[in-house]
């Protein structure tokens, strides 16, 4: 949201006016008036994965000739070889990335 943008903004380096302009540009942020920062979330997770809830799964890549070649398949396995997201506590993630980047540098 435009205040959580500000407020790395105000960090006052160029770091936090490269990352509030990089925000601010991403497009699902202009047009939902927020954005995903996935690769934060997958790091955060390290630091609480409580922030996520997921389940075990195996994933399938389609290496046919056909027009789905590609495309991954899940299928639940309880020893699945990947966790598969399916919910995010993003006010806590918001929380918890706001108070590692906002701090000047």
């Amino acid at each position: 949201d435009p205040t959580s943008v500000e407020r790395i903004r105000s960090g006052g380096s160029v770091f936090h006016d490269t990352l509030a302009k990089e925000l601010e540009t991403y497009p699902r942020f202009i047009e939902y008036g927020q954005t995903s920062p996935h690769d934060p979330l997958a790091v955060a997770t390290l630091i609480n994965p409580d922030l996520v809830t997921s389940q075990p799964v195996n994933a399938i890549v389609d290496l046919s000739q056909q027009s789905s070649r590609g495309a991954i398949h899940f299928s639940n396995n309880a020893e699945g070889t990947i966790q598969l997201v399916n919910d995010v506590d993003s006010t806590s993630f918001k929380s918890l990335l706001l108070s590692r980047i906002e701090t000047p540098l």
